[in-house]
C-alpha cells in the first residue's frame, strides 16, 4: 500500500498490538484490539479519541447531499438522537435482575417491566407495587398519604366482595361521596342543590357508645306518682306538667271531691324529668 493512500481490494490484518490512528495537530482518534493471549477473558476492540477532552465520536449518516447526526459520544455523555430499541432489559447505573423488557433505576430489581399489551408493572426490591392499565391503576401494597402521620389506603384481599368509594353527581345531587359493593351501596355523603348536607346509612348504625344520643333523646314516658287534691267548687285545672288520672266524687259535687294527678315523664340518660306545659 501507499504511503500517500491507496485502494485495497482485500482484507487487512494487524498480527499484533498495531493500532489503526488518526492524528491532526495534537488530537487523535485510534481504533486497537486489546488481546493478552488466546486464553485472555477480557479481550475487546476499543476506540479512543485524546488531547484536551474536546474530542468525542459521532454517528452519523449521509443520503445524497443531507447529512444527519445519529449518535454521539462524549466523555461524560452518550447522546441518541434518533429512535432507539433495545430488544431486552436496562439497567441504570446496576445490572438488571427483573428481566423481559424492564428499567431499573440503581436498584437492579427495582423499576419498571411491560408484562403484557398495555400492562405497565412497578417494582421495588423484586416486589409488585403498582400496575397502570386502559382505564384502570392498580395498587398491589397499601397506598399512604403524608410522612409523619399518615393516612393509608389498604385491602387485606379477604373480602368476598369487591368495594369502591365512589364521587359522583347530577342535577338534583351535586355531590355523593358514596361507598358501595357488588350487591349495593353502603353509605354516602351528600351535599344538596342548597348547599346543606346529609349522611345517609343502608341499614342500621351500631355505636359503641351511646352516650351522645343517651343525653339527647328521650328512651321513655311514663305517668309518675299520683297527687290527689279537692277540687274547687266549679271546677278545677290540672297542675303543669300533669295529666288527671282520676275523679272521686261523692254525692254532689260541693268542693270535697277529690281530682287525682300524674306527672307525665320522660326518661334522658338515666333521669326522669316531668314535662313542661305551654
Amino acid at each position: 500500500m501507499q504511503k500517500n493512500g491507496d485502494t485495497l481490494s482485500g482484507g487487512l490484518t494487524f498480527e499484533n498490538d498495531s493500532i489503526l490512528a488518526w492524528i491532526r495537530n495534537t488530537d487523535w482518534a485510534k481504533i486497537g484490539f486489546k488481546n493478552d493471549a488466546d486464553g485472555d477473558t477480557d479481550s475487546y476492540m476499543w476506540f479512543e479519541t485524546g488531547d484536551n477532552g474536546n474530542e468525542y465520536f459521532k454517528w452519523r449518516s449521509r443520503q445524497s447531499t443531507t447529512t444527519k447526526d445519529l449518535m454521539t459520544l462524549k466523555w461524560d455523555a452518550l447522546n441518541i438522537l434518533v429512535n432507539a430499541v433495545i430488544n431486552g432489559s436496562l439497567g441504570v447505573g446496576t445490572t438488571n435482575a427483573l428481566g423481559g423488557s424492564s428499567i431499573v433505576l440503581g436498584d437492579n430489581d427495582t423499576g419498571f417491566k411491560q408484562n403484557g399489551d398495555g400492562i405497565l408493572d412497578v417494582y421495588a426490591n423484586s416486589q409488585r407495587v403498582f400496575r397502570f392499565q386502559n382505564g384502570v391503576a392498580i395498587a398491589f401494597k397499601n397506598i399512604q398519604a403524608g410522612d409523619s402521620k399518615k393516612f393509608s389506603l389498604s385491602s387485606s384481599n379477604t373480602s368476598t366482595k369487591n368495594a369502591t368509594f365512589n364521587l359522583w353527581g347530577a342535577s338534583t345531587r351535586p355531590v355523593v361521596a358514596e361507598l358501595g359493593d357488588e350487591a349495593g351501596w353502603h353509605f354516602y355523603s351528600q351535599r344538596n342543590t342548597d348547599n346543606s348536607v346529609i349522611f345517609s346509612v343502608n341499614g342500621q348504625i351500631q355505636p359503641s357508645n351511646w352516650g351522645n344520643f343517651d343525653s339527647r333523646y328521650v328512651k321513655d314516658v311514663r305517668l309518675g306518682t299520683r297527687v290527689v287534691q279537692l277540687m274547687a267548687r266549679g271546677g278545677r285545672y290540672e297542675k303543669a306538667g300533669h295529666a288527671i288520672t282520676g275523679l272521686r266524687i261523692i254525692g254532689e259535687v260541693d268542693g270535697d271531691d277529690e281530682a287525682i294527678f300524674r306527672p307525665i315523664q320522660k326518661y334522658i340518660n338515666g333521669t326522669w324529668y316531668n314535662v313542661a306545659q305551654v
